[in-house]
């Protein structure tokens, strides 16, 4: 009898596994899109109040900045910000459009910084560099800010949560 009831209790428990444990087809997702994002804005946090992140370091590439950085200042020279396009890779070259955040900026075009409107990420390839030359306009007591957006083109639009980045640059 208990010989014939665990043999019972056997079967049962293993049917009950194979039923409630075997694999199921799960759909496959794709993302079909494509947008654009400055990588900066992927790895470090929005600034306290804004919704960019504002570096007062020389950001890094697929990273956060850190204390090791150097400071942002208007000694800096050329400062590179590297734009990723998340989605399907592209036959062609692509050109993305970027502008100035106005309302954002303290520094002046000319003055502080120089930078194109424009980047072009070459054909295969998920990256493009933006690059920002900072001016030494002389020494100055605070700091200049510069935040630019991205406004992508007619075919890739720019992320929502990562199209703004901003530079915090000392003038001492």
């Amino acid at each position: 009898m208990k010989k014939g009831l665990i043999k019972i209790l056997t079967l049962v428990l293993s049917t009950w596994t194979l039923v409630f444990s075997s694999c199921a087809k799960n759909d496959e997702i794709l993302y079909n899109g494509s947008v654009v994002e400055w990588d900066g804005a992927t790895y470090n946090a929005r600034s306290s109040g804004k919704e960019y992140t504002l570096f007062t370091r020389v950001p890094l590439y697929g990273g956060a900045v850190n204390n090791n950085q150097p400071l942002l200042t208007r000694k800096s020279g050329t400062v590179k910000l590297r734009v990723n396009l998340v989605g399907t890779h592209r036959a062609a070259a692509t050109e993305i459009s970027y502008r100035v955040v106005d309302t954002e900026t303290t520094a002046v075009a000319g003055t502080h910084y120089t930078t194109d409107n424009k980047v072009v990420i070459p054909a295969n390839s998920s990256f493009a560099e933006v690059e920002v030359k900072i001016l030494d306009a002389g020494a100055a007591a605070g700091v200049k800010t510069l935040v630019l957006e991205l406004t992508g083109n007619t075919e890739i639009l720019p992320s929502n949560r990562h199209k703004q980045i901003g530079l915090s640059i000392n003038q001492q």
